[in-house]
């Protein structure tokens, strides 16, 4: 995953950047919470196509909110914070 050019993650989690304080954090999360949503929609009254569309909007919810956190904590742990840690 060290040789993944970070415009393609851009280009299919795009709103990951955003997550950098709390709100977009949360923003992030609801948005893709609602593809998950949609995603669950899909599975249940698409036939052929939902079964299809609906898990990868479920994977992409699953990967997108994984991405969203971990890019909030680096935003966050990057800072430099002085409550505790390495001194």
């Amino acid at each position: 995953m060290d040789n993944l050019d970070p415009s393609l993650i851009k280009k299919i989690f795009p709103l990951v950047d955003r997550a950098t304080d709390s709100s977009g954090l949360i923003t992030c999360i609801v948005l893709y919470v609602l593809a998950g949503i949609i995603g669950g929609i899909l599975i249940g009254f698409v036939p052929i196509l939902g079964w299809i569309l609906g898990p990868l909007l479920e994977i992409w919810m699953i990967l997108g909110i994984v991405l969203c956190v971990l890019n909030y904590l680096r935003a966050n742990n990057g800072g430099g914070s002085s409550s505790g840690g390495e001194q």
